[in-house]
């Protein structure tokens, strides 16, 4: 099946003188793993599921997983939604790469009391820039230790 699939696959983009194809299998061995184009440096292709996991006190939540592509910012309202329902209680800080720090997800965490890491949107201020420097550093720093993360109170 998985080769008549492949085979019909080509053809179609033979016929319609295309590189894409929606599906498209790249590993006969495995054709459940679709490619992701990521346009990093170091690989302009990935393969494999992709995950979204949170790391809450020493602990690896796989809180999303799919093998087709998704926008990981928008698993952060739900992710902690799952900090909630397990601990009872909002994170004190979510420590997160700048793909989440969105609008929809700063006005989500501030009306929750949630600190988001990284810079506010907009101008910085002049008042107050050390410790919010400092304090975007060590956020900073325990996300590079242990990736994305809630932080407990």
């Amino acid at each position: 099946m998985v080769v008549q699939e492949l085979c019909r696959q080509q053809w179609e983009m033979y016929q319609q003188k295309q590189h894409r194809i929606e599906d498209r299998i790249v590993n006969i061995d495995q054709p459940h793993v679709p490619p992701i184009v990521r346009g990093k440096a170091g690989a302009q292709v990935e393969f494999g599921a992709k995950i979204a996991a949170s790391l809450i006190d020493g602990y690896v939540r796989i809180e999303n997983m799919q093998w087709d592509n998704f926008n990981e910012a928008k698993t952060l309202q739900a992710s902690v939604e799952s900090f909630i329902q397990r601990f009872g209680y909002y994170p004190e800080a979510v420590l997160a790469d700048k793909l989440y720090r969105n609008r929809e997800n700063r006005r989500y965490c501030q009306e929750r009391g949630i600190r988001l890491s990284g810079p506010k949107l907009g101008r910085p201020p002049k008042e107050g820039r050390k410790a919010d420097q400092k304090q975007k550093r060590q956020d900073a720093a325990e996300r590079k230790h242990s990736g994305a993360a809630c932080k407990h109170q």
